[in-house]
């Protein structure tokens, strides 16, 4: 028999599922995303891009097993933010990102999410060696939205907020992007 057989009727042996139903096998997704932001210290915004990895709950579950329970995706985002003073922000993240429904109809799945991550951030402005470059220590949120218009790709629309920290300086930046994700193949 197999195993999808001898785990009918008894849920100890069945596949976990996550309170949304995602199902334990999904594809890891690859993304692509353009944002406008910049810091909070100066008036304006620039353009930025980026990309990430996104490992649904399914995943997830083999680096901390509650993820598939809370429908929680771990993500590998880089991101790019041009700043309004010619300075740049390259930023590499891990992120834990919390589903909390589906908000769409029966064609086109929409989820909301909030998401927590670290990671470090490569900040380069002119000026005089003791302005704000460097690398620093980030750590942001965000919260956004998923549209699935197949069960393969989608959209997506989000805000993120960035503490940087350095030897006891700090910054802060802010981004809104959208961007569209495929199943890594």
């Amino acid at each position: 028999a197999s195993t999808a057989q001898v785990a009918e009727g008894n849920p100890r042996l069945a596949r976990p599922v996550s309170h949304l139903n995602e199902p334990f096998e999904t594809p890891v997704f690859v993304t692509g995303h353009l944002g406008l932001g910049g810091d909070f210290d100066r008036q304006g915004a620039d353009v930025g891009y980026g990309g990430s990895l996104i490992f649904r709950p399914g995943h997830a579950v083999n680096i901390f097993s509650s993820f598939l329970n809370w429908t929680t995706d771990m993500v590998l985002q880089i991101d790019y933010l041009e700043i309004p003073d010619g300075g740049s922000v390259l930023s590499g993240d891990l992120i834990a990102r919390r589903y909390f429904g589906n908000r769409g109809d029966r064609s086109t799945e929409a989820r909301l999410f909030l998401g927590l991550g670290s990671g470090v951030s490569d900040v380069r402005r002119p000026g005089p060696a003791d302005d704000a470059s460097g690398e620093y220590w980030s750590l942001m949120v965000e919260a956004g939205q998923e549209w699935y218009f197949s069960k393969t790709a989608f959209f997506f629309f989000k805000g993120q907020y960035r503490w940087m920290i350095n030897a006891g300086r700090t910054w802060r930046t802010w981004s809104v992007q959208a961007g569209l994700g495929v199943p890594w193949p």
